[in-house]
């Protein structure tokens, strides 16, 4: 591992305190993406994709403002089917290489309350098109969250965190041309990639998969 994409990170401080975190549309959908989605996926099917509502109490950390592609850091993914078959396994595999230089995988609760925001780190607004090269006019999924975060506005990429792949479809929903807006819910800090999802193209995911480590205390 070339230590050179851990070096020149930077961090930023989220402080301690009580998280409200989750899902933001618990018991309704705007009307324009209730309709949108209706007849494609049922409501239930569609909130099994988002983290549940809940509130969390979370020490002050640091995480880095951008996130590290994994093959900087593990190489060709391929080389590592034989002991890398499960998310699990990819953290611990993270981690033994982060610790012994003072950073590890982030949890869920962690990514979430960092993005900040409500829906989105943007605030609630589902732009128009999709967040793909120049097919939305939207232009705030690119910049910097209120803790300088530059996060994941290209939904073919997926955010490791423990125990999940978040920020991203592996573009599930622009591939599938699936209707608005499901390519902009994959960007919410709530939304995971299902576990069908994951098991499916696991290795493949691995190839534009990114880390944003957690600086150890």
């Amino acid at each position: 591992m070339d230590d050179s994409s851990l070096i020149s990170l930077k961090f930023a401080t989220i402080p301690a305190g009580t998280y409200e975190l989750g899902w933001r549309f618990t018991e309704m959908l705007p009307p324009d993406v209730e309709a949108a989605l209706s007849g494609f996926l049922p409501r239930d099917e569609l909130l099994k994709q988002f983290s549940g509502r809940r509130s969390v109490e979370l020490g002050a950390f640091e995480i880095a403002t951008e996130s590290i592609p994994l093959v900087e850091l593990l190489g060709d993914p391929y080389d590592l089917e034989d002991e890398v078959a499960t998310i699990e396994d990819l953290c611990n595999k993270l981690d033994d290489l982060l610790r012994p230089r003072g950073f590890r995988v982030p949890i869920e609760d962690e990514i979430e309350a960092a993005c900040d925001g409500d829906l989105f780190w943007w605030g609630m607004s589902i732009p128009d098109g999709i967040p793909y090269g120049k097919k939305t006019t939207f232009e705030l999924h690119r910049k910097p969250n209120i803790h300088g975060l530059v996060l994941n506005g290209d939904p073919y990429n997926v955010e490791v965190v423990r125990h999940a792949f978040k920020l991203g479809d592996g573009g599930a929903a622009i591939c599938g041309a699936y209707p608005w807006p499901l390519a902009w819910l994959a960007l919410a800090p709530s939304w995971y990639l299902g576990q069908d999802a994951v098991e499916e193209c696991f290795i493949e995911h691995l190839e534009t998969a990114r880390v944003r480590p957690i600086r150890v205390g």
